[in-house]
């Protein structure tokens, strides 16, 4: 069964750039298992994370590259 990710971002940081390579480059690598990815507007500052089924499989707060 696919399963379908959702990227969430925080606009005014420029995270919509790295949200669609992000997302590109997961439905390249993954496309056997994945379904689809959304990407979704966040309103908290410095916000990103990659979500499945409401688990967070990834999440920038805690890293330098991200900020």
């Amino acid at each position: 069964m696919k399963r379908v990710m959702t990227i969430k971002y925080f606009p005014k940081c420029n995270r919509l750039l790295r949200s669609a390579c992000m997302a590109q480059e997961l439905l390249t690598t993954f496309s056997d298992y994945l379904k689809g990815i959304t990407l979704r507007l966040c309103g908290l500052k410095r916000f990103f994370h990659i979500s499945m089924n409401n688990v967070k499989v990834f999440t920038g707060k805690n890293l330098i590259a991200f900020r």
